[in-house]
This record gives structure tokens, C-alpha cells and sequence, in this order.
């Protein structure tokens, strides 16, 4: 019986181990201070608690970042390298939280968008600052609030839906997509060069002044001029601009309308002829 118990306890013990290798776990109290490399741990696995952290910058080439709702109270960083020996490092310091990743190769397999995942988990109504840069990877943002929210991407797609966004919001692209949707904020700019711009909100017009620029242009599903759609007294913003790419904008605003042309009718309704 003892013999079986001790083999049981060695088990944990090199379970626990090879766990430890795996995972890098600071303690939910004290986040780490120094910069940790990725040739002293192959995989990321990180929990704050919300009042250790209030800014998170995630610095890329071509990997993916998923933003979603935490299950629990604490801010938490998953990174799962598919290369061994993958140039990578993330540290925190002064309340900030920074992960810096080098380019990796296109991989086969589960991974969405053929390309390394980040997940990043934010507890309810935390609204953290955010900034994301990166060349190829996509963002995709869903049911989340956050604070001061950046976004620099060459090439890749961004989606934000269904968060409140309670600062001011940035999102500027080259040639990538922008997709907004159900989604409250204060202030918010879209930008792209050649990509389209699919954004979308709710917020009738004596609310919030909006401006969309661009040569492509479909409002409501109608084809529409540059314009600025606003009034008096108007407390949040939100402005769209693209080069040569599409804008597609939903908003509760309809476009202007010429009537169509009648003849003219006599006061009984038949028309007026000459004899």
C-alpha cells in the first residue's frame, strides 16, 4: 500500500514539473517585474488581478489576438508558441503588461488563419487600455470593455463587436478590414488606405456627430457623397476615412432622396386638355 502511495506522489511531483516547464505562472498577487524570453519558457500563461493592471500593449508581426470576456476576476494571458526557440518576450512593469513577438512561419493545422494565437481574457467592466500593433494578423475583438483602445495593423483584418468602449478608439490599417458592430463609445476613428471599412452603430444623430470620408461610399446600402451627419449638442464621435477602399456605413440616418417627377393634375384629377 505504501509502495502504491509513493508512486502516485512521484507521478505528481513530475507532472507538476513538467506543468512548471510548460507554463510560466507568476503569482496572482505579485505579476513578475523582468522580461521573460522565450528560450526560458515555451508557453504563456499569465493571470493578474484587475487592480495590478490598467495597460496592455501587444507588439506583433503576423500573429492572430483574440479578446474576450475572463470567467474569473483576473486579466489572463494565454500565448502558445507552435516553434521551439520562437524570438519572443513579455514582462510587466509600472501596472503595464507588454508581449513582443517576432514573425513566425505560416503552420498547418487548427490554429485560425494558419498563423499563432493570442488570447487575451478581461473581466467585466475592467476597461483596460489596450494597443495592438502588428503587420499580418488579425484582431478580433468580442464582448469586452476597454479603455483607451489602439490598433496598427499593415494588412490585417480587425473586428470589434458587441463591447463598450469607453475611451477614445483608434484603429488604423493599409489594406486590411475594419468590421464595427453593436458596440458603444466616446470617441472613435477608423482609418484605412485601400480596405474596406464595414462599421456600424446605433446612435441616433442628435447623439453623436459623424463623419465619413472616402470615394466608395454606401450609407444604409445607398451610394452617398463624403459627408458629416450631426447636430447641436451632440456627445460622442465617430469618424471614418479611407483612400481607395469601401466604406460601408449603418447608421440611423436616411440619405437624402430627389421625389420623382408628375404631371400635372386639375383639382377634380383628370388632366387639362385642349381642344
Amino acid at each position: 500500500m505504501r509502495k502504491w502511495i509513493a508512486l502516485v506522489l512521484a507521478g505528481v511531483v513530475l507532472f507538476a514539473g513538467g506543468f512548471g516547464l510548460g507554463y510560466y505562472y507568476a503569482g496572482l498577487n505579485e505579476p513578475v517585474r523582468s522580461v521573460v524570453e522565450s528560450d526560458s519558457v515555451t508557453e504563456v500563461y499569465e493571470e493578474f488581478p484587475v487592480s495590478k493592471l490598467t495597460t496592455i500593449r501587444l507588439t506583433l508581426k503576423n500573429e492572430n489576438v483574440r479578446v474576450r470576456l475572463s470567467d474569473n476576476q483576473y486579466v489572463r494571458l494565454v500565448y502558445q508558441p507552435s516553434e521551439d526557440g520562437l524570438t519572443f518576450h513579455y514582462y510587466y512593469d509600472q501596472n503595464t503588461l507588454v508581449l513582443t513577438v517576432g514573425e513566425v512561419n505560416e503552420s498547418s493545422g487548427i490554429i485560425p488563419g494558419n498563423r499563432e494565437m493570442i488570447y487575451l481574457y478581461l473581466p467585466r467592466y475592467s476597461a483596460k487600455d489596450l494597443s495592438v500593433t502588428t503587420d499580418k494578423g488579425f484582431v478580433d475583438i468580442d464582448g469586452v470593455s476597454l479603455g483607451n483602445l489602439t490598433i496598427t495593423t499593415t494588412s490585417g483584418d480587425v473586428t470589434i463587436t458587441d463591447s463598450n468602449l469607453v475611451s477614445k478608439t483608434s484603429v488604423s490599417s493599409e489594406s486590411g478590414s475594419v468590421y464595427f458592430r453593436n458596440t458603444d463609445f466616446r470617441e472613435a476613428a477608423f482609418f484605412s488606405k485601400s480596405g474596406s471599412l464595414n462599421v456600424a452603430h446605433i446612435l441616433e444623430p442628435s447623439e453623436c456627430e459623424t463623419i465619413v470620408k472616402g470615394k466608395n461610399l454606401f450609407i444604409n446600402g445607398l451610394p452617398e457623397e463624403s459627408r458629416t451627419i450631426s447636430a447641436v449638442g451632440f456627445r460622442k464621435k465617430f469618424y471614418v476615412e479611407t483612400e481607395t477602399g469601401v466604406i460601408r456605413l449603418k447608421v440611423p440616418y436616411e440619405p437624402e432622396t430627389v421625389p420623382e417627377e408628375t404631371p400635372d393634375d386639375t383639382p377634380g384629377g383628370e388632366e387639362t386638355t385642349q381642344s
